[in-house]
């Protein structure tokens, strides 16, 4: 089936080039759009996101595994700089929740809202922590249960 999609989208791309790559939440399609609320209540929307790579996080404040991996985030976010955007969506928790957590584990990285679970149902969240990594074209290029092992060279590659 994965040699299906790929020919797929080989296809796509070679008929009319980047531009026509299918929206879908899994590697090598274009990540679904989204509009919503950082937890400041400022708006953000995916075209926001469009002029670096970025690495969506999908988490909640009571899993064990996230909150685990806020320390790895946060240091991505401080040394790889203007370099790449870094939004954390939360899984439809409260507002109250969501910002006492931000400033207890010291987050200083954008925290977008889900409330109702839009974002999540558009990639297709099974699990959390959930770590989508998107190119300048919002093409997916890595997602799995958390960051990977060699997230700085993928992200450097992605940077040029």
């Amino acid at each position: 089936m994965a040699f299906l999609r790929q020919a797929f989208l080989l296809l796509a791309l070679a008929s009319c080039g980047q531009l026509c790559v299918p929206e879908g939440p899994r590697e090598g399609l274009r990540a679904p759009s989204f509009e919503t609320t950082l937890v400041d209540g400022s708006p953000i929307r995916s075209t926001d996101l469009d002029d670096k790579p970025t690495v969506l996080v999908f988490w909640a404040s009571w899993c064990g595994p996230c909150m685990q991996e806020v320390p790895q985030i946060e240091e991505l976010h401080r040394s790889m700089g203007d370099t790449i955007h870094v939004l954390a969506v939360n899984g439809g928790e409260p507002g109250e929740t969501v910002a006492s957590t931000v400033h207890h584990k010291g987050i200083t990285y954008p925290v977008a809202m889900d409330p109702g679970g839009r974002i999540q149902q558009r990639f297709e969240v099974q699990s959390i922590p959930l770590v989508v990594i998107l190119d300048r074209d919002r093409i997916v290029r890595y997602r799995g249960n958390g960051l990977p092992v060699r997230v700085n060279a993928l992200l450097q590659g992605l940077v040029k």
